[in-house]
């Protein structure tokens, strides 16, 4: 989950707006929050000390046995029925409930204690390729994979295979693109949450999910690679984010690489800016005016309001009467806030 923070007046008074957000519509609310002159943050989240093994399907007869095998029949021969909760079973698709609202809004409202059982199938679930649901397009069954997934991300306590299958799950490119981006978000967040937990200092899981985000913030022409800096971000001071793991390095090279999506740029240069990277007020002066992209454009202003100086108030001042409303308002909002931070520098 993306939790957006959006301005709304000069006092300080915020409205929370949370998201689930992945790639294209990543790529909007980077923007929208970037105009509104708020910020982008993933909210801190678990991981677990477990192998890794290569790709296979977690319960590839799950749902058969759940709708064809006679639960008597189990219980006779001493093994008990799977007790799968109703909405789970709506939500994965197990029932005559096939339309995406119903199933989503089952979704919504699976509950926080999943026991063995549903765990295993909702894995299931989750691993299921797009190819088998011919009523619905990528978007509509990887937004129910997404909501399954979120009730699975935040159990009263960590779903120990959760993590591994995601792992698993990015690695296996018989997925579609927007699912593996998916894994990308729900991994990083996953192990985030391991930040101060003495428990589990250094989970094998954590080098492995390290190991997804290097390989996704390769792909610099796609989405997913602002995804993985994101999460790689949100991971600084982890096991393994150091040595040749340079975050902020990262960050540099994509918010300047002209090859790359410009979504992935445009986190890329937030990214950055969070990390105090030397050199990202230069480029984000340049992008913040010459940029071709109106999303760079809107992330280097609001950079510039974060990081600038005083010279660069009359640069923030002239943006503010672009012919382009959202440059120009992303441009207002960034003024106001380099003006307060320079005073409040100055007084202190």
């Amino acid at each position: 989950m993306t939790e957006i923070f959006l301005s709304t007046d000069g006092f300080g008074r915020l409205v929370k707006v949370r998201a689930l957000l992945t790639g294209f519509r990543l790529t909007f609310a980077i923007a929208t929050c970037l105009i509104a002159g708020g910020v982008v943050a993933v909210e801190d989240t678990v991981c677990v000390e477990q192998p890794v093994e290569p790709h296979k399907p977690f319960a590839p007869d799950m749902k058969k046995a759940f709708s064809e095998v006679d639960s008597s029949e189990l219980v006779a021969v001493g093994r008990p029925a799977p007790i799968i909760r109703d909405t789970i079973a709506i939500a994965c698709g197990t029932t005559e409930i096939r339309h995406q609202v119903e199933r989503s809004r089952a979704a919504a409202n699976l509950g926080t204690d999943f026991n063995a059982e549903e765990v295993k199938f909702m894995l299931g679930f989750l691993d299921e390729k797009i190819a088998g649901q011919s009523e619905y397009n990528t978007l509509e069954f990887n937004a129910i994979k997404n909501d399954v997934s979120w009730a699975l991300l935040h159990q009263d306590k960590p779903v120990e295979p959760y993590c591994n299958a995601l792992v698993s799950m990015y690695r296996d490119k018989t997925h579609d693109y927007v699912w593996r981006d998916y894994c990308i978000q729900h991994m990083a967040i996953y192990c985030a949450r391991l930040k101060g937990n003495k428990a589990s200092s250094k989970p094998a899981a954590l080098y492995a999910v390290l190991a997804c985000l290097a390989d996704a913030v390769k792909n610099f022409r796609m989405p997913v690679c602002g995804t993985a800096l994101i999460g790689m971000k949100n991971l600084l001071g982890s096991d393994g984010m150091n040595g040749d793991l340079n975050v902020s390095e990262i960050a540099l090279k994509i918010a300047t690489n002209p090859e790359a999506c410009n979504s992935a740029r445009a986190s890329a240069v937030q990214v950055a800016v969070e990390l105090k990277t030397d050199g990202i007020l230069k480029v984000a002066r340049d992008m913040a005016q010459n940029g071709e992209d109106v999303l760079l454009r809107i992330s280097a202003v609001s950079a510039v309001g974060k990081v600038g100086t005083n010279d660069d108030v009359k640069l923030l001042a002239d943006l503010s009467m672009n012919g382009d409303s959202r440059i120009s308002l992303s441009a207002r909002r960034a003024l106001k806030s380099l003006k307060l931070r320079n005073r409040t520098m100055a007084s202190s």
